[in-house]
């Protein structure tokens, strides 16, 4: 059974409050360390930090993965939540103990945990809710994740000018509590709270293995690009800023800035553009403004352009990146995401600190006047690496989310199904299925072990006008007719009694009158009983002129002719694809049918779509529609809404989610498309 909705939108809600209060923790605590530690060490250390930084999280990483993969996120991340507030107790005391001790403990403890409770978060909503729910929630939770950073940023600058440095630290580990209780009760009935031991294991594949490894590649080269932009803006910063208070104030307002601009980008240019241009130009947006104003620092490496360069870094990461990045997780199967998600969130981003940590201190011994401009140039190439994986992930989320709808097995019952494009869609299939295994079963009798050679001519026109069908049955059925008989034959279409054999019959002689045959099939004044069996005659015919012949019959005024005719053309597309119409002519004809709403309207239309989307997958995805597991429809209508073209998506959605309209979707490759259907029900 489906959740309720009322029941849904609270959990959404519950995320959002969630999400907020991790970003505001993660924003108010990467304020306060780095205040203390550029009052307390010069600058020129901050790279050997970032290095120790990146270390201890790739150990923290790993073991929390671990544990995610065998407990779960919705265990692990509170506990590292709770695990956080009682460090930042420790240092709370120790910082009138041993200040420069506490200061590198919390620099350490902060870079090391915040993304881990992130990461964590995300994995949480990627298992409670399905992909098509899951790309529409990035963005509201993008929303969450703004509003924190300002509420983060605000309360860091507002209790440190009041009471000082110390205090906040206090403050982080109230809310560590707090993040740690909405994140608990935000996985509570979820199978984020599952054991990845209570499911048997998804098989993996090279297609997934290679999306996984793009997806690190690109998290590694953005943290690189990163940690070398965010080294230049702290420098520059801490050079003209050089006390404590006026250091937290600084990053206080310039992450609050950035909140309201995250925010900003959330509710405007990042709905666009995932809509319109789709996931690729999410994950580009990020690498595509380093490059440009990394490309203007090197030639005028002022303040204000770093600071617009990192300022603009974070809020795209936050808002355009992060929307588009978390739903490339929903395809996969719960125990791939657990055992990997994290390592390639937190793991790869520190690799690729480490990495730009590295560069910036080699930099700096080999040319120390020309280190920023060099560190700026390594950050802008690569970003220009991260841009061509955003386009091959662009690709691969498609591939991902069709790989879930194949790897599994969609058997239902009549009980299983609920609305009546599913029913039209099973109806459909086990009509051609009784009518190919009655057509085998003539063609079985025709060829026997012992031929019966072909009646004479005369014979053949005697039954014809004996008007015996059980005579007329047998002489069609006898072998080869001459194509000079055809115009005797096509009226026995009309009869029930001889139609399966006038079938077979003109079928062996259909490729030699390819004109005669489409011409009585688009004959208004021919009765529509004859014309509507003539398609199953022409769908074996690999001919030009019979394409075109269907192809004109999908305008005929009888939603009957239209929908055998497109089922035909499907059939010789299959066997010969050179034969397939246009997609121009294919698409105009769903659009009339849209327009002309009559009945069997979906059927015909979808069946057209047959043309330009993987069929299997298509009706896959149209069968999960009807069923009540309300995380395989919605993998279901994220697949439709991919691939379905803009022109027909807008007419057929409201058919398919009553009342409601399409995300603009970009248009995807068909044949990358169909995993979490299958995988899910398998």
């Amino acid at each position: 059974m489906g959740r309720s909705p009322a029941r849904g939108q609270g959990a959404v809600v519950l995320a959002m409050l969630s999400a907020a209060l991790l970003i505001a923790q993660h924003v108010a605590g990467r304020a306060l360390r780095d205040a203390l530690f550029l009052t307390s060490f010069p600058s020129t250390e901050l790279p050997h930090a970032m290095l120790v930084a990146a270390a201890v999280g790739l150990v923290s990483v790993l073991s929390a993965a671990r544990a995610m993969a065998r407990f779960g996120p919705g265990r692990v991340v509170p506990g590292v939540l709770l695990a956080s507030a009682v460090l930042f107790a420790l240092e709370w005391r120790l910082l009138t103990l041993a200040p420069r001790a506490a200061v590198v403990l919390v620099y350490l403890h902060v870079s090391s945990v915040s993304g881990i409770a992130v990461s964590g978060l995300w994995s949480i909503v990627n298992e409670r809710f399905d992909p098509h729910a899951v790309r529409t929630l990035a963005t509201k939770l993008g929303v969450g994740l703004a509003t924190g950073g300002l509420l983060g940023g605000l309360a860091a600058k507002t209790l440190s000018s009041a009471y000082g440095l110390r205090p906040l630290l206090l403050v982080l580990g109230a809310s560590s509590v707090l993040s740690a209780l909405g994140v608990r009760w935000l996985s509570a009935g979820s199978s984020a709270l599952e054991t990845s031991h209570q499911s048997a294991p998804s098989p993996k594949s090279e297609t997934s293995t290679r999306y996984l490894g793009f997806m690190a590649a690109l998290v590694a080269l953005t943290g690189l690009s990163s940690a070398v932009v965010d080294f230049a803006f702290k420098t520059r910063v801490s050079a003209e800023l050089a006390s404590g208070p006026a250091l937290l104030g600084f990053f206080a307002v310039f992450y609050m800035v950035v909140s309201v601009v995250t925010v900003v980008l959330q509710l405007t240019v990042a709905r666009y553009t995932l809509g319109r241009f789709g996931i690729g130009a999410g994950l580009a947006a990020l690498p595509v403004a380093v490059i440009l104003l990394g490309a203007l620092g090197i030639v005028l490496p002022a303040t204000w352009v770093l600071v617009l360069l990192r300022g603009s870094g974070v809020a795209l990461e936050n808002s355009l990146f992060r929307a588009a990045y978390e739903p490339l997780y929903a395809p996969l199967p719960v125990a791939q995401k657990r055992s990997k998600k994290t390592l390639i969130d937190v793991a790869c981003d520190r690799m690729g600190e480490a990495l730009g940590s590295g560069t910036v201190l080699l930099l700096a011994a080999l040319a120390p006047a020309l280190a920023g401009r060099v560190a700026l140039a390594v950050a802008v190439v690569a970003s220009a690496g991260a841009v061509w994986l955003a386009a091959q992930l662009r690709h691969g989320y498609v591939a991902e989310l069709a790989a879930s709808l194949r790897s599994g097995r969609v058997q239902l019952d009549a009980d299983d199904v609920r609305d009546a494009t599913t029913r039209l869609t099973l109806s459909q299939t086990q009509l051609e299925l009784n009518r190919e295994a009655l057509l085998r079963q003539i063609e079985t009798l025709r060829s026997g072990p012992t031929p019966i050679p072909a009646k004479p001519r005369s014979e053949l026109v005697l039954a014809l006008e004996s008007e015996d069908a059980a005579r007329i049955n047998a002489a069609l059925l006898a072998g080869p007719i001459d194509k000079d008989l055809a115009s005797l034959v096509i009226p026995y279409l009309e009869h029930d009694e001889t139609a399966e054999a006038a079938v077979v019959a003109l079928r062996s002689i259909a490729t030699k009158i390819p004109g005669q045959l489409v011409d009585a099939l688009l004959d208004g004044d021919l009765p529509l009983k004859l014309r509507r069996r003539i398609p199953r005659v022409l769908r074996i015919a690999a001919h030009p002129r019979v394409v075109r012949g269907l192809t004109e019959a999908l305008a005929a005024a009888e939603p009957e002719l239209r929908l055998r005719s497109a089922l035909a053309l499907r059939d010789l597309a299959e066997a010969h694809p050179t034969l397939a119409p246009p997609r121009r002519v294919v698409l105009e004809a769903a659009a009339r049918e849209l327009e002309l709403a009559q009945t069997g309207m979906l059927d015909q239309v979808f069946t057209l779509l047959g043309f330009v989307v993987e069929r299997d997958s298509l009706e896959l995805s149209l069968r999960a529609l009807g069923l009540e597991d309300e995380k395989l429809r919605g993998t279901a209508l994220e697949y439709l809404e991919q691939v379905i073209p803009e022109p027909i998506r807008g007419g057929i959605w409201p058919h398919l989610q009553p009342g409601r309209r399409p995300r603009q979707a970009p248009k995807r490759t068909p044949a990358e498309i169909a995993a979490e259907l299958r995988r899910s029900v398998g």
